[in-house]
Parts: structure tokens; C-alpha cells; sequence
């Protein structure tokens, strides 16, 4: 197994637990094969759609099994040994289980948006739907909480991609670029972002998504970011007057 990483920035510029994580991952994959080899690629461009493409096409030159995106400010896993949450599981390993038996598929972690809102980034919907209303893409407090306490893998139409795992043969599928961000001509807003678009594009082309809900992914911009509404563990007070604490609850 041949596993690509891409990182849109320098070691430097990345959250301290993001790189942690990523350090990790070559006991993470020893796992789950015995044989496997673990590269990175790193790119310098300000514009992430234009990384992604890059990398995409590099994991296809370099004949990868699969391509990791993580973003800077993500912290994959973030409630595994979190006693609340006894059913969460790692990212890599859940995920990699899971496209043994559906090879051609991405695969994404639930995310909170880093403003802290309880968008968290999934979305049910066609891409005129997308590009209509953005409140199509928030889940609602609780429809989050009912994931949170009974996690699975969810087919999605689109997922946020601060954290995915998709086999190379998607990209060998489906035709590029594989990520553009689409924007209204006349006024230059943006409709619909770079990972919502691949994830309806390869939809387009048979290629479905998932939300791995098995393992939460923590977002950073000024701190850490959870499931709204449920603090972290490491937090003076936990249980909140939310539906998602009673999730939490249930959980134990």
C-alpha cells in the first residue's frame, strides 16, 4: 500500500498537533498492512485548489494507492479515548477498512467550520442546490448529535475536505481538474468551494463520498474546535445545555 500525504504549507506554518499527527502516521498504517510506503508532498501555492490538482496528478505519476489531504489546521482524532465517545475510532484506520471493501470512494472526516458556527461541513444536495442556498450545507445541532452517538459511515453528496482520504483511482476516473472553486461571474462571490465541487464532480461520475463519523476531526484557526457544543475533555467544565451533550451522554 502506497499512500501519499499532501501538506499545502511548510512544517513550520502547521498547527503543533497537526504535525504530530501526521508523524504518526507510519505506525497508524503498520496497523493495518504489513507491507506499505508513506510519502509527502508539500506544496507552496496559496491557492489549495491548485495544490490539490498538483497533488492528485503527482499521486497518479508516482503510481500511489492513496492520497491524504489535511489542511494546517486540523486535529484528526480528536475524541478517540475521550470515555464519552467509547465507539470513536482512528481516522486512518477506520477509513482504510472501510475502502478495502469500497475501493473507489472518498472518504472525509466531519469538521467544524473555524468560526466556531455549528456548520458542520456535510452536505445533502446536487450542486444547483449548492450554488442556491449555503445554508444546504449546515447540519443542524441535532442531526450532529444523533451521529455523534451512533457513528457510521455516511453517504454524503459532499464533505468538507480539511481531512480526507481518496484512492488514486478517483482521480485516474474522473476528469480534471478535479478541484476549481466556482464563483458568480458578475459579482466574484464565491458559490461553491474547491471541496464541495470535487466531491459532486466525482459524484457526477459514480464516485461516491462518505463522512467518516467514527472520528470527529478538531479544527483550528485560534483554537481548538469540536463538535458544537460539546466541550473537550480537557476542559474545566464539560457538559453543556445542548441536544449534543445529551448525545455525549447517551454515549457513556
Amino acid at each position: 500500500m502506497k499512500l501519499l500525504v499532501h501538506r499545502p504549507c511548510s512544517w513550520g506554518v502547521m498547527q503543533s498537533k497537526t504535525c504530530t499527527w501526521i508523524s504518526s502516521l507510519s505506525n497508524q498504517l503498520a496497523s493495518v498492512s504489513d507491507d506499505y510506503r508513506l510519502a509527502h508532498y508539500e506544496t507552496g501555492t496559496s491557492r489549495i485548489a491548485i495544490g490539490r490538482n498538483n497533488a492528485a496528478a503527482a499521486a497518479i505519476r508516482g503510481d500511489f494507492d492513496y492520497l491524504l489531504m489535511i489542511d494546517p489546521d486540523m486535529e484528526p482524532d480528536l475524541y478517540v479515548g475521550d470515555p464519552r465517545f467509547p465507539l470513536a475510532e482512528k481516522f486512518i484506520e477506520s477509513s482504510l477498512w472501510f475502502l478495502k471493501d469500497n475501493p473507489v470512494a472518498i472518504v472525509g472526516a466531519p469538521a467544524t467550520l473555524s468560526d466556531g458556527t455549528s456548520n458542520v461541513r456535510i452536505f445533502h444536495g446536487s450542486e444547483d442546490e449548492a450554488r442556491r442556498s449555503s445554508s444546504l450545507l449546515a447540519l443542524t445541532d441535532s442531526e450532529v448529535a444523533e451521529r455523534v452517538a451512533e457513528p457510521r459511515m455516511e453517504r454524503v453528496s459532499a464533505i468538507g475536505t480539511g481531512l480526507a482520504i481518496v484512492p488514486v483511482e478517483v482521480f485516474r476516473r474522473v476528469e480534471s481538474p478535479w478541484f476549481a472553486d466556482i464563483y458568480d461571474d458578475e459579482i466574484s462571490t464565491l458559490l461553491l468551494g474547491q471541496d464541495y465541487r470535487f466531491c459532486l464532480h466525482c459524484g457526477a461520475a459514480g464516485v461516491p463520498a462518505y463522512a467518516n463519523w467514527f472520528s470527529f476531526s478538531g479544527h483550528w484557526q485560534y483554537q481548538c474546535l469540536g463538535i458544537p457544543g460539546i466541550d473537550l475533555i480537557d476542559d474545566a467544565t464539560i457538559h453543556t445545555e445542548s441536544a449534543l451533550d445529551e448525545a455525549a451522554r447517551q454515549c457513556c
